[in-house]
């Protein structure tokens, strides 16, 4: 197995990190986002002693529980993981990742593991949205999937229409001032549970005085 190698595999489980554990001719394929019963035609990126790391480039036949992810942006981001699977089997499915890695480190846990849902939609009450320039328009947002690469994020599903309102009013305001935005890295925002009182903080390079 080489880079660049196209291979058809199916997903056996899921595993830490939002990856789908397949296997080739006995070696281990990481596909993130690959869901336990999935057929897929990837294509290798890396191979390291032991596993070998691959993207998807199209799905043979879904495994059972897919949906169409709520947000459209789903394939493009890396900031979630679980969106294409329907959200009883997500909880299944992060309990038996849990109750894995547990066991991988010598803890056995005989009982069931008790999971409380969250609301699909603003679960966060913290973020951190990067921000980047290409082609000459400003981005606020996650990385792509293992890049340096920022999707914008007109609506992100993650945080609350207040947040989402503040990082849209921020990314407007220094697109504004592009010698203010390229001094910035990032934008940290918090909430408080109640949504009564919201912080944001921009990462620049800046020392106090506001010279580089």
């Amino acid at each position: 197995m080489q880079p660049g190698d196209a291979l058809d595999v199916t997903v056996e489980k899921a595993v830490y990190r939002g990856l789908g554990l397949a296997r080739h001719e006995g070696q281990v394929v990481f596909v993130p986002r690959g869901r336990p019963g999935d057929r897929l035609r990837v294509r290798v990126e890396s191979v390291t002693p032991g596993y070998a790391r691959a993207v998807t480039e199209s799905v043979l036949s879904e495994g059972p529980a897919r949906r169409v992810a709520p947000c459209p942006l789903f394939d493009q981001c890396g900031g979630c993981a679980y969106q294409h699977v329907d959200y009883a089997a997500q909880l299944r499915l992060k309990e038996d990742i849990l109750r894995e890695s547990l066991a991988r480190a010598g803890v056995a846990w005989e009982t069931a593991i008790p999971v409380e849902a969250s609301p699909e939609e603003a679960w966060r009450t913290r973020a951190s949205f990067h921000l980047q320039q290409s082609g000459g328009a400003w981005r606020l947002g996650l990385h792509v999937e293992g890049t340096h690469r920022v999707v914008d994020l007109e609506r992100c599903l993650q945080i609350s229409p207040a947040m989402n309102r503040t990082q849209r009013a921020l990314l407007r305001a220094l697109a504004g001032r592009p010698d203010w935005a390229r001094r910035v890295a990032s934008l940290d925002m918090a909430e408080s549970g109640d949504g009564t009182a919201l912080v944001a903080a921009l990462e620049t390079d800046l020392d106090a005085s506001g010279a580089p």
